[in-house]
């Protein structure tokens, strides 16, 4: 929790959001009693990008690991390219008024 305004539950999930090392992607945003569930695409964040991330994003300087920061240039102009309705999914949940 920052500030009393942000609360991180390692166990949100919703069955369509993609999957991460150790849980998925998935934001729940609250706001006055409303509130939304937002993930990424799944096609975006498909076994691919997992693969990667998992081999790659820690590994030493090699020649791997700068095809992978290629690849990984590649994803980012893909992701800042597609239209937010490409790119995210979402849901309102039910009402959390008293």
């Amino acid at each position: 929790m920052r500030e009393n305004r942000c609360l991180c539950q390692p166990v949100t999930c919703h069955p369509y959001a993609s999957s991460s090392v150790g849980g998925q992607f998935v934001f729940e945003i609250s706001y006055r009693g409303r509130a939304v569930q937002i993930w990424p695409s799944p096609q975006v964040f498909d076994d691919e990008f997992r693969q990667q991330v998992r081999a790659w994003q820690d590994a030493p300087d090699s020649p791997g690991r700068q095809a992978y920061l290629a690849w990984k240039a590649r994803k980012v102009a893909q992701i800042l390219g597609l239209p937010e309705e490409k790119l995210l999914r979402a849901v309102m949940l039910p009402s959390q008024q008293a």
